[in-house]
């Protein structure tokens, strides 16, 4: 009995992890499209300034 409580245990340690990385992943994933976005506004503003000057 305590070997099958471990197990599930150990399951749903694992599951909760693997979920918390899939988090932290998605938020780096997230952040990261972001700054790609970001960037490339800023480009635009410049290209645009650099156009206008």
């Amino acid at each position: 009995m305590g070997a099958i409580l471990l197990e599930t245990g150990w399951a749903n340690w694992c599951l909760r992890y693997r979920s918390f990385l899939f988090e932290l992943c998605y938020l780096i994933y997230v952040y990261r499209a972001s700054l790609v976005v970001e960037y490339y506004v800023i480009d635009r503003i410049a290209q645009d300034v650099r156009f206008r000057a």
